[in-house]
C-alpha cells in the first residue's frame, strides 16, 4: 500500500552524490539546449533521447541503494511536486498565440498540463493521512502518466507531417523538457505507481 507519513516524520534526505548526479545533468541539458545539439534531430529521436534518460533513471533506482531508499520512503508529495513544472502549459498557450507551436499540439498539451499541475497542487495541500489521499492520488498519478504518453504521441505525429512545426523543442527553454524535466516526471510516475504496490 502506499506509504503515509506519521505525525512526526523523520526527514529522509537524498545523498549529497545525487544531488551532484541530478545537477550535472541539468547543467548538459542545458548545454544541449543553448548549443542547438537538438537542432537538426527529428521528434522520434528526441523522444528516444528522452526514453533513454527514463530508462537510466530506472535503472539507477534498481542499481543504486540509496536512491532506492529515497524513492520508496521519502514523503510523497516530493515525488508529486515535480509536476508543478507542467504549469508550463501556460506557455505552450503562450506559444501558440505567437504562432511557435501548432495548435493540436498547444491545446492539448497546454490545457492536459495545467490541470495535472492544478490537481498536484490541490494534493500537495492535502494531509497525505487523510484516507482519501491515497485514492486521488492513484486517479491522478495514473491521469498524469496518461496525458505525458498522449502529448508525446500528437507531438511525434504533428512533427511527422510537418517537420518544422516543434521546431520551439529543439532550442532553449523548450529543449529542457525532453532532455532533463520529461524523463523526471515520467519516473516519478512510475515510482509514485511502485510505491502504491507495496
Amino acid at each position: 500500500m502506499l506509504q503515509t507519513l506519521p505525525e512526526h516524520p523523520t526527514k529522509i534526505r537524498s545523498s549529497p552524490a545525487l544531488r551532484v548526479v541530478t545537477l550535472c545533468w541539468l547543467f548538459s541539458a542545458l548545454i544541449a539546449g543553448e548549443t542547438g545539439a537538438l537542432h537538426e534531430l527529428p521528434m522520434p529521436v528526441v523522444q528516444g533521447i528522452l526514453l533513454l534518460l527514463t530508462l537510466m533513471i530506472l535503472a539507477a533506482f534498481r542499481s543504486w541503494p540509496t536512491f532506492r531508499e529515497w524513492v520508496l520512503n521519502c514523503d510523497p508529495r516530493i515525488l508529486i511536486s515535480f509536476h508543478l513544472s507542467r504549469f508550463v502549459g501556460i506557455y505552450f498557450l503562450f506559444l501558440y498565440s505567437q504562432a511557435a507551436l501548432p495548435y493540436g499540439f498547444a491545446m492539448l498539451a497546454g490545457y492536459g498540463d495545467i490541470i495535472i499541475a492544478s490537481t498536484a497542487l490541490l494534493l500537495l495541500c492535502m494531509p497525505s493521512q487523510k484516507k482519501s489521499f491515497g485514492s486521488m492520488l492513484t486517479i491522478w498519478n495514473v491521469c498524469g502518466l496518461f496525458e505525458i504518453v498522449v502529448v508525446l504521441i500528437s507531438a511525434a505525429r504533428i512533427e511527422f507531417a510537418n517537420p518544422d512545426s516543434m521546431r520551439a523543442w529543439s532550442a532553449l527553454p523548450l529543449s529542457i523538457l525532453p532532455t532533463f524535466v520529461l524523463p523526471l516526471l515520467i519516473a516519478s510516475h512510475l515510482f509514485l505507481l511502485l510505491r502504491r504496490g507495496r
